[in-house]
């Protein structure tokens, strides 16, 4: 998809720091694939938090821990309940 701004339809590089002259953008989400850190899902904002190369929202380790995200462990050790925060911290076990 090519974005193109109003009048008078000016279009606009979807990766403007690498050459892509055909805009390709499999997901959609406006950044070029050239420059896209996660190819199939739509991630505008291209967060990564931890600096992998794999934008979060496809990395089954998001944070660097060495730990899948959907394992029920995070950065805080074992979320039984997966709501971001590890039980041993948790005030709410049952939120």
């Amino acid at each position: 998809m090519v974005v193109i701004n109003e009048w008078p339809h000016i279009l606009q590089d979807n990766c403007p720091s690498i050459s892509n002259p055909g805009q390709e953008d499999e997901d959609e989400d406006e950044v070029g694939d050239a420059c896209d850190n996660c190819l199939t899902v739509e991630n505008k904002n291209q967060t990564n938090v931890d600096q992998d190369m794999l934008g979060d929202a496809c990395d089954p380790d998001a944070d660097g821990d060495g730990r899948d995200q959907g394992s029920g462990w995070n950065s805080m050790g074992w979320d039984g309940i997966r709501d971001g925060e590890g039980d041993a911290y948790d005030k709410c076990l049952n939120d």
